[in-house]
């Protein structure tokens, strides 16, 4: 059984997630979970049925030794409603709980890198292909990738946190 780390990058519209297996650095899995279309628009519940949905698309030979899950900042004379802030981190949270009471081994870590640890600077979009660019033709074939441009940047971002993690903050 591989050592598996799962990034995840939680948004008000669903997560982006990568699966990475840390002796090879090597993408297993990555996909994208979106907000259900009917039912809460927020709160516990929501959170509780994007964890699940996670959980369940995340094959079970992947499950978490390590689920790292963005933490969200609030910056002066940012445009995002702290609200929101608030709302995609209980969600994160939520959903990297579930992940760790599913693991494999019956131990999981749990780590909340901000973005300005895991990606620096860099801007969203400059990063997602950044990451895109470094990814082999197999790895990219396992990524279940959403036709929205902005859901495929989570994905990368969810990939790039579980790189991260693994190259020990080299990504």
């Amino acid at each position: 059984m591989s050592y598996t780390v799962i990034g995840i990058d939680p948004g008000i519209k669903g997560i982006g997630f990568g699966v990475v297996d840390a002796m090879t650095a090597e993408t297993i899995q990555g996909g994208f979970i979106r907000r259900p279309a009917t039912g809460p628009r927020r709160g516990a519940e929501l959170w509780h049925k994007l964890a699940l949905q996670t959980l369940a698309i995340i094959d079970k030979r992947n499950r978490a030794d390590v689920v790292a899950v963005e933490m969200q900042r609030s910056y002066p004379h940012s445009p995002v409603d702290p609200n929101d802030l608030i709302e995609i981190g209980m969600c994160g949270a939520w959903v990297a709980g579930i992940l760790a009471t599913n693991c494999a081994k019956g131990l999981c870590s749990v780590m909340n890198p901000p973005a300005s640890t895991w990606k620096g600077q860099v801007p969203e979009a400059i990063m997602a292909e950044r990451i895109r660019s470094k990814l082999t033709a197999q790895e990219l074939a396992r990524i279940d990738f959403p036709n929205s441009k902005k859901f495929q940047q989570d994905v990368l971002h969810g990939i790039g946190i579980a790189k991260w993690v693994v190259l020990d903050g080299g990504y």
